[in-house]
This record gives C-alpha cells, sequence and structure tokens, in this order.
C-alpha cells in the first residue's frame, strides 16, 4: 500500500512538474511570439537592424525591410532581409532580393557571438573586388581595439566579436569577380550552391556543391572560358594557422567533363601571394569524357558507342600573385579511340594523338602547344598531322603538317551532326604551313610557308535552321618551293556560292590567282598575285546588291622583317563593269581601272595612293533626288586627299566640270564621319545649270527624308537609273548645307537657270564653309544688266535662311529692276514709272522664306540709284505735280539726272534728300515709303522759271489714292553750291548721304 501510494504521489508530483515546465514553455513561446509580432515588428526592426550594421561595417548597409522568423526556424531564430543592398566607398558590393538567417539568439546576446546556423540568399548580385594594391573590396568589417576608429558617442552598444556561418545556401546568384593585381576576370551567371562549414580551433571544415550555368573567365585578356557550365562537389580543409585551403575529395566539372582536383593553395601573408599546388585528373579516364566536351549542336551524343584510352593530368604549381603566376603543364593523349553510332553502317575505327600544353610565366619562351600524331581512320576519312606552337607566350610560331582524304558524304554516315545539318562532297589535303603568329597579325608575310596541295570536289553543306548552305564545284590549290626562299602556287575555284537565303548570298562562277612569295631579299618578303574574275555577285537583303564583270587583279605585298610600318600593298585593277546598290544609294562603273598602293605608316594604318579611271560611272543617292553621270575621269589617291582632272559631271539637264582636289572625302561618303570636316579646293567650269531643277530634285527627295517617306524598293539598280527625272519648277527651296564641308570652287558658268531668269557668264569664288554659302566678286551677265555681286548665305531652318546681300547692278533697265530684286516691287514701286538705264546698288541684310524669296520686312541696309538721260511716264500723280509746278506734262517726260540714297529698315525706305532735273527744273525728293504702299513724300523746287523755292508734301495710300499740299521748301540749302547756306541744312543728312555713297563705292 506504501509503495502505491508512493507510486501516486510520484505520479502526482511528475503531472505537476511537466504541466508546469508545459505552461513556462507556453508562456515564453507566447511571449515571444508577442515580442516577435508586437513589440519587434518589421517597422521597428528594420531601423535597428540597418543601425547595427553600418556602426559595423566601413560601408552602408540598407534594406527595404526586416523580420524575425522564430517559429519557421525553430529552435534558432532567424531574420528575413528584403531588398538589400550592401556598398562600401566606391562600390556597390551587393544586391538581394531576400535573404533568409537563423542564428544561435543565446551566443549573441551573452557573447556577442553570430553564430549562424543556416543562410539562404535568394536573386542576388555580388560584386568582388581586388584592387592594384591588393585590397579585397569586401574587407569592410571594423575591427576591434583600433584606438583611432573609436566612436565617442555610438548609438549603440552592440558590438560583434565573432562571426560564424555554418551552411550557405545560393539560389540563382550573379557574381562578378575582378583581380587587378593578377589581372584576372570572372564572371558567373545563375549561381546555386550548397556550402557546410564545421568549425574547430585549428580548422574549418567545408562542402561545397555548386552548379553554374555560365562562367566566363579572362586571363589578361585572353577568354580561358566563354559560356561555360560548371559545377563544384567538393570536400575543403582551412588550415586557421596556416591560411592553408586543402582539397581532398570531390572536383569541379567543366562542360560536362569531372575532373578530380587534389592539392592546395595556401595564402602568404606577407607577400599578398597564394602558393598553389593543383593537380586535375579525369575522374572516369575514358574517351566518352573527351567527347562531353564538344557541343551538343556540333555531335549527337545519344545511341553512340565509345571506346578508347585517355590519360589526362594538369598541374599547376607556383606562387600566384601580382605579376607572379604559377607554372602550369598538361599532358593529355588518346590512344585506341572508336565510336560508332547505333543504327550507323560506319564507324570511326581508329582514333590517337596526343596532346602537350606548358605556360611558363617566368621562362616565357619555353611555353608551347603541341598536339602530335593525329590520326583519324573510319568510314570516309583518313586524316594524319601534327600541330605545334612554339615560343607561345612571347613570339608564337605555328606549324602545321595534315594529309589525308575527307569524304564528307560518307563521312555524313558515320557521324550524324545534327538533323539540320546536310553535307557531301570530297576533300583531300597533303599540306604543310608554318608562319609566325605575330607576323600576320602585323600584315607581314616574310614567314609564311604554305606548300602542298589541296582539292574540293562537289562540296555540299546546308544548314536548314539556319537557312544556310554552302556549294563549291571546285576547289584547287597547289604550291611548291621553286627554291629554298622562293614559294608558288595557284587558287581555282569553280562555281562558288554561299547563301543565307533567297536574297542573301555571295556567287563566283570562277576565280583564278597564281601567286609566289620571294624572300631572298634581306630584309623584305614580296607575295605576288594574278587574280582574274569571272562574274561575282553579292546581296544582303533588297537593298544592298554588288556585281563585279571581268576583274583582273595584280597584286603584290611588300613586307618589311625589320620594319614592319614599312609593308606595302600594290595593286592594279581592270574591269568591265562594277554595280553596287547598298540602301538605294547606287554607284555603276562601266570600263574601270586603278592602281592603287597602300602604303602602312607608324600608327600601323593603311594609307592609300593611287589613280583611278573609268569609262563611264553613274551614282545616286536618295539626297540628290536623280543620278549623276560621270564620264571619261581620272581620280588621283594621295591619303586621305582625292585629286580630280577633267571629271565631267551630268545631273539632269546640268553639266559641271571639276579639276582640283578633295581632302578627307570619306566625309561625304558615309554617315559615320557626317561630322568629319571635308576640304576641297576645285575650279568648276559649267555650260549650263538648271537651279529650278536641282532645287525641284533635292527638295523631292528632302521631303520624302523629313516625311519618312518610304520609296518602293527597286528590283534593280536600273530602275533608278530609268527614273523619269523630276520635272522642272520655277519654285525655289530652302537649302540646308552640311556643316562639315570647306568647299572653294573657282566657278566659270555660261549659263544658269535661276527662275525665270537667264544668267550669262559668271565668274568668281564659290564658298561653301560651316553650313554657310558664300559667292565672292561674282560677276554675271543678264538681259537687263550685268551684275557683280557677294553674297553669302545661312541655312536657319526649313522655313528660312540668312542672306547677307551686296548686289551691283550697272546700266540696267529700270523697269527690269524688279524683275532682278522682286522686293522692290514693295520698297521702291515708283521705279515702274521710269524709263532707262540706271546704275543701282543695294547691300544689307536680309532673310530669305521656303521659296527663296527675300522677306520684305526683315531687310536692313542701304541702296543707292543713279541714272542720266532716263523717262518718266505720264501719271495722274505726275500730271498734278506738273500742275503744281507750272510745267508741261508729256506721255514721256525727260529727266537729265536722278540720284538717290536710301535707307531699308522696320519695314519701310527711307528716301534721304535726292536731286532730280525735269526740263528747267531742279527738284530735291525726299520721304518713306512703307511696305503697305502708303508714303510720305517731300519736294523741294530747287530751281524753275519761277524766281522763289516752294516745296510741297506728298501723301497717300497708294499711288491712285494721293493729296498734294504747297509747304515750306525743306530740302532747299542740300544742294547748294554756297558754303555758308550749306550749313543751313541738316547735317545728319549730309553725313548719311555720303556714308551710303561711300560704302555702295558711287561717286558724289
Amino acid at each position: 500500500m506504501k509503495e502505491a501510494g508512493k507510486l501516486r504521489g510520484w505520479k502526482k508530483w511528475l503531472k505537476i512538474a511537466v504541466c508546469t515546465v508545459f505552461s513556462i514553455f507556453l508562456i515564453v513561446i507566447l511571449a515571444i511570439g508577442a515580442l516577435v509580432n508586437f513589440v519587434f515588428t518589421p517597422e521597428k526592426l528594420t531601423p535597428e537592424l540597418v543601425k547595427i550594421v553600418n556602426e559595423n561595417i566601413e560601408g552602408k548597409f540598407y534594406c527595404e525591410s526586416a523580420e524575425f522568423t522564430f517559429f519557421s526556424s525553430f529552435p534558432n531564430f532567424g531574420v528575413e532581409i528584403k531588398k538589400g543592398k550592401l556598398t562600401n566607398k566606391q562600390d556597390t558590393l551587393l544586391l538581394l532580393n531576400s535573404c533568409n538567417a537563423e542564428f544561435n539568439v543565446r551566443k549573441l546576446l551573452l557573447n556577442k557571438i553570430i553564430d549562424i546556423k543556416n543562410i539562404a540568399l535568394r536573386q542576388a548580385s555580388v560584386n568582388v573586388l581586388i584592387d592594384k594594391n591588393g585590397k579585397l573590396n569586401w574587407d569592410i568589417l571594423k575591427t576591434k581595439n583600433i584606438e583611432d576608429k573609436k566612436v565617442e558617442n555610438p548609438e549603440s552598444d552592440f558590438k560583434i566579436n565573432e562571426l560564424y556561418i555554418k551552411k550557405l545556401n545560393l539560389n540563382r546568384i550573379q557574381v562578378k569577380y575582378a583581380n587587378q593585381v593578377t589581372n584576372d576576370l570572372l564572371s558567373i551567371d545563375s549561381l546555386s550552391t550548397n556550402f557546410k562549414m564545421s568549425y574547430e580551433k585549428e580548422k574549418i571544415a567545408c562542402t561545397l556543391n555548386a552548379d553554374i550555368k555560365k562562367i566566363k573567365f579572362v586571363k589578361e585578356g585572353f577568354k580561358l572560358l566563354q559560356n561555360s557550365k560548371g559545377g563544384i562537389n567538393t570536400e575543403l580543409t582551412f588550415l586557421r594557422k596556416e591560411h592553408k585551403l586543402l582539397f581532398t575529395k570531390g572536383g569541379i566539372n567543366i562542360n560536362g567533363v569531372d575532373l578530380l582536383v587534389n592539392g592546395f593553395i595556401k595564402r602568404d601573408m606577407v607577400g599578398k601571394k597564394f602558393a598553389t599546388d593543383l593537380t586535375l585528373r579525369l575522374k572516369v579516364p575514358d574517351l566518352k569524357s573527351v567527347l562531353d566536351l564538344i557541343p551538343e549542336k556540333i555531335v549527337q551524343k545519344e545511341k553512340i558507342n565509345v571506346k578508347g584510352e585517355v590519360t589526362f593530368l594538369a598541374t599547376i604549381k607556383g606562387f600566384y600573385g601580382k605579376n607572379v603566376y604559377p607554372l602550369t603543364q598538361l599532358h593529355a593523349s588518346i590512344k585506341n579511340g572508336e565510336f560508332q553510332y547505333v543504327d550507323y553502317p560506319g564507324s570511326i575505327n581508329h582514333i590517337a594523338t596526343d596532346v602537350k600544353l606548358r605556360l611558363d610565366f617566368k621562362d616565357k619562351k619555353s611555353s608551347h602547344l603541341t598536339i602530335s600524331n593525329l590520326d583519324l581512320k573510319g568510314f570516309g576519312i583518313n586524316l594524319q598531322g601534327n600541330l605545334a606552337v612554339e615560343n607561345l607566350m612571347v613570339n608564337p610560331f605555328l606549324k602545321t603538317i595534315l594529309k589525308g582524304n575527307v569524304d564528307i558524304t560518307k563521312l555524313n554516315k558515320v557521324i550524324p551532326f545534327s538533323p539540320d545539318v546536310t553535307a557531301q562532297g570530297n576533300i583531300n589535303i597533303d599540306m604543310q604551313t608554318s608562319f609566325n603568329i605575330n607576323d600576320i597579325k602585323e600584315q607581314d608575310i616574310s614567314s609564311l610557308q604554305i606548300k602542298g596541295k589541296a582539292l574540293v570536289n562537289n562540296l555540299t553543306i546546308t544548314i536548314r535552321k539556319d537557312s544556310l548552305s554552302l556549294k563549291v564545284k571546285q576547289l584547287d590549290f597547289n604550291s611548291a618551293l621553286k627554291s629554298e626562299q622562293v614559294l608558288s602556287g595557284f587558287i581555282g575555284i569553280k562555281a562558288m556560292e554561299l547563301k543565307k537565303s533567297a536574297n542573301h548570298y555571295v556567287k563566283a562562277d570562277q576565280l583564278k590567282m597564281n601567286f609566289s612569295i620571294d624572300r631572298t631579299l634581306a630584309d623584305k618578303s614580296v607575295l605576288k598575285a594574278d587574280v582574274q574574275t569571272g562574274t561575282i555577285t553579292f546581296q544582303a537583303g533588297l537593298n544592298k546588291k554588288a556585281e563585279l564583270k571581268g576583274g583582273k587583279i595584280a597584286v603584290n605585298v611588300q613586307g618589311n622583317r625589320t620594319d614592319k610600318s614599312k609593308a606595302s600593298i600594290s595593286s592594279n585593277f581592270k574591269l568591265d563593269s562594277l554595280g553596287i546598290y547598298v540602301d538605294k544609294h547606287f554607284a555603276g562603273i562601266k570600263g574601270g581601272k586603278y592602281t592603287v598602293k597602300l602604303q602602312r605608316n607608324s600608327q600601323k594604318k593603311w594609307i592609300p595612293y593611287g589613280i583611278v579611271q573609268f569609262e563611264q560611272m553613274m551614282a545616286y543617292a536618295p539626297g540628290l533626288g536623280m543620278p549623276i553621270k560621270i564620264e571619261n575621269t581620272t581620280l588621283t589617291l594621295k591619303e586621305k586627299l582625292l585629286e580630280l582632272r577633267n571629271a565631267k559631271l551630268t545631273f539632269g539637264k546640268s553639266d559641271v566640270t571639276l579639276t582640283g582636289s578633295i581632302d578627307n572625302v570619306k566625309g561625304l561618303l558615309s554617315d559615320k564621319y557626317k561630322d568629319e570636316k571635308v576640304t576641297a579646293r576645285l575650279s568648276l567650269y559649267s555650260k549650263f545649270i538648271d537651279t529650278n531643277q536641282l532645287m525641284t530634285a533635292f527638295n523631292q527627295a528632302s521631303q520624302k527624308v523629313v516625311k519618312d517617306e518610304k520609296e518602293p524598293i527597286a528590283s534593280s539598280p536600273a530602275e533608278i537609273l530609268n527614273a523619269p527625272v523630276p520635272q522642272t519648277s520655277e519654285e525655289k527651296k530652302i537649302i540646308q548645307i552640311p556643316k562639315n564641308i570647306d568647299f572653294v570652287f573657282d566657278s566659270h558658268i555660261n549659263k544658269l537657270k535661276f527662275g525665270t531668269m537667264d544668267i550669262d557668264d559668271i565668274r568668281g569664288n564659290i564658298i561653301v564653309k560651316e553650313g554657310k554659302v558664300k559667292l565672292s566678286n561674282a560677276k554675271m551677265k543678264t538681259l537687263a544688266a550685268e551684275l557683280s555681286t557677294n553674297v553669302s548665305y545661312t541655312y536657319l531652318n526649313e522655313k528660312e535662311a540668312n542672306v547677307n546681300l551686296d548686289f551691283n547692278l550697272n546700266k540696267v533697265e529700270m523697269s527690269r529692276l524688279a524683275e532682278m530684286l522682286p522686293v522692290l516691287d514693295s520698297l521702291f514701286p515708283v521705279i515702274k514709272s521710269f524709263e532707262g538705264l540706271v546704275d543701282f546698288r543695294i547691300k544689307g541684310l536680309a532673310k530669305v522664306d521656303k521659296n527663296m524669296e527675300m522677306k520684305s520686312e526683315t531687310i536692313k541696309g542701304v541702296a543707292g540709284l543713279q541714272a542720266t538721260n532716263i523717262m518718266a511716264f505720264d501719271s495722274e500723280t505726275f500730271r498734278e505735280l506738273a500742275k503744281t509746278f507750272m510745267f508741261k506734262s508729256k506721255e514721256k517726260n525727260p529727266i537729265e539726272s536722278l540720284h538717290a540714297e536710301m535707307i531699308i529698315s522696320d519695314s519701310k525706305l527711307e528716301l534721304l534728300p535726292s536731286l532730280i532735273a525735269i526740263d528747267r527744273y531742279e527738284f530735291a525728293i525726299g520721304g518713306i515709303q512703307n511696305l503697305d504702299l502708303s508714303y510720305n513724300y517731300h519736294i523741294s523746287v530747287l530751281k524753275s522759271p519761277i524766281p522763289f523755292k516752294t516745296g510741297v508734301d506728298v501723301k497717300g495710300s497708294n499711288f491712285d489714292d494721293f493729296k498734294i499740299k504747297l509747304s515750306k521748301a525743306k530740302y532747299k540749302f542740300y544742294f547748294t553750291d554756297y558754303e555758308r547756306l550749306q550749313k543751313k541744312s541738316d547735317s545728319t543728312v549730309i553725313k548719311k548721304k555720303a556714308a551710303i555713297l561711300k560704302l555702295l563705292d558711287f561717286k558724289e
């Protein structure tokens, strides 16, 4: 009974204890839940976490939100961070979408140790940089007990003593790594990894599993890995005191090939470099592993039986740091290899080769690559060869030997390249080549040796997926040594076609070339080649076409062994015809030939020199509106300089003959160089220029460009040449001049059509510079007058332009002044009332509208008119004036002399007091003529049969609506011979008249 009572007592106490513990646990859970959900909310936790992190790093941390995750990470506390960013002073180190971290909260609160059990990072980008001084950009954790970095009044007392990470999980991470010390660039796209670590006093043990979808590695500019796939599955041990990382079990995977890695990497803390001693071996040493290196696009890897022995050993040993690299060696061989696809009759029954690679950064000349004893035998293939690259890292020299036969038609029954690929043809080859790779890059062929034979028959390769095909009926190559220093050979091609689609292809019916390489001279090597072509056609879409017929080319290439800059290429080229059509630009040449030399300069650029001649050339560009015809022309090339000699251009009805030079002509030929200055100094002779037709063509073309109108695509350039010439229009348009042009023309034009005017015998300089056109010291003749002028034209926009004008018209018929200068119709309409010859001069500034007509309201300038023995037509105004001054009005009233000076501005013409003699009278006339044809004139009688001086004011809205009023003679002292009386006149008016006469070079 007592035992039963004791048992009941124990049960009671046990029940109480369990309930108590459960209650306490429940209270703790509830308390933690309350803290997490009500106290440590994301709104309160986020700024505190950001503050704590920023106080412990030399950088800046930011996140959108942070919250505790106790229940999902039980029994550990967790933090979930969303949209985070970590930077140092210069770089962005980390961008993350989300990060979950589980840590030991007890160690964090009691010992200030961050013991992270697990970190899961998703969709992040990491930037790692080691600068030229060996400093890591991630080295941002503040160190303890450094006096000069103490914070006097820290916002938080929390400081981190130690940091441990036990497990790291990465998902879709991008990594960029740059080491400026060792000149390495590494980029990883979509990295996913599991990383486990266990910490002991002396070491850290790690297990690493990683998958990389795309990796790129560049070493000193050399791409060692390019968009390769990779993986890591290995165990690592880090010895803390020795700073040594040991590779023990597992290895790496590159493009599906598993390599075992053993050895170590040890950090030298003093020398800031790493000691390496690593070996890499194939995990499965067979030919199947080598086959995995070939992309699936090239060779199918399913249903294939592979046999063969493979050895592969790579060693990396030595120091790795600034300007120090370890010795890297590789030795691989294949023996007794063979493979056969299931259900395919043929097989490759023998594969053998030996590969050696040495990269020695101390003794760079000893570095080399050799592929020796290559032997491939099977159904449709029998090839043997060797390849060697000596002095690989400094001055690489390549030697190859290849001999054998490939029957592609048969080989396609052995290797199913791809369902989209079909191939047939036969290749026989027996060749040896050797050359210095750097010399060939420098266009120096002095080291080139090619001897042997190669014959290709009925080659056809089609890739249906890419719509790509290559056809060659025959390719024949043959070369041999005539002597130890002279090599000669022949290349012949028949019926070749490379086709991308119906509108993308290159065709050649035949091409023959005889060549020789002569190295008998001590410092030079000479390549001579004679090339003959049949018809070669090229098309890249509907807008790019070219065709060459009957080409004969002689080429001479000279290389200089001691001075690479003295290399040169000379060539002579004759052709029956050549046509090029690119994006609605067309050029066609008939009967062309050229002699051109390309000389290499010290900047490794080829400079052209030579002569180009052709019987006839047609050219067209959309901006021109119609084609240009050029006949029997010789062009001379001198570097960037193009010289023309009697180059005759026909453009619609217009013709121009040019002699002179154009510097940097490429600035005219391509939009790519439109900002480069083009300079020309040319003499220009023309029998006839129809500016109306030219402007019509230019403006029709420019309107299509402005409106982005799509012209119908021509099926052939002939449609452009046969297109109708634009109809001539007397309407004139604003033209924009390219600002990169600096042209000077010494011009002589026999006849020029401008609007309704015919202008003859134009001589003068035409200067085109900085988007402006200037006609300088030009003289010309019209039916109305002889004209000398200086005019400058500056484009403003498509609606107007500025004109700086200086016109001198000699012996011009007054009634035709308005025909020469239409603006005078509104500025000086009285000229239509006179008949006779006058000298008229005008100088000033104005704007022209889109029809190239002067805008009267914008004219600012001065004008002068001098005439003798002219006639004034009878009119109502003239009859009223005759009645007032009591002289007889006739149908034509003789005027002995008329001298007038005018100021034009603010939409009006001011006629300064001017002397006019009629019959026995002398008058002084002055006043204002407005653009609206209203006027306000004063006439003073200076001499008459009546012995007194009087004046009249004449006002009106037009010449049919006027009023005459007697007044005082305002101008009676302006034209007296008495100095005493002259002083009574307005001196400012006298000075204005004198200044105008001087400016216009008129005699007073």
